[in-house]
């Protein structure tokens, strides 16, 4: 998986826009150190590619979690074992409560 903030082709807009400061987040397919599994990223990245393109993969990555390729195995198996459960985690992720031991900032 890539690490979406260290990307050659990124590197213009982190220094523009990103802070040193990320928040975590309760997803399959982000770990809490903000690495991030999107496959345009790895294996079907191509220079043609915009950046369009790559905000584009991260809002459905965000619509439809990838359980099958997780970086947070906790929050895959969740995801597969109950949605609704794996939805309520989401949320109590994002109002800066506790989740499988992690503390997470209150982003709503």
């Amino acid at each position: 998986c890539t690490r979406l903030r260290s990307q050659q082709h990124f590197h213009w807009y982190r220094e523009k826009n990103c802070s040193s400061e990320q928040e975590k987040l309760y997803h399959p397919n982000i770990d809490l150190q903000g690495n991030v599994c999107l496959n345009i990223l790895r294996e079907d990245w191509k220079p043609v590619l915009s950046i369009s393109a790559v905000v584009y993969g991260l809002v459905y990555l965000f619509l439809e979690p990838n359980p099958s390729d997780p970086l947070n195995r906790e929050a895959a198996d969740a995801l597969r074992a109950n949605r609704e459960e794996f939805a309520r985690l989401v949320q109590r992720s994002l109002r800066g409560q506790s989740v499988a031991g992690q503390t997470f900032p209150r982003l709503v």
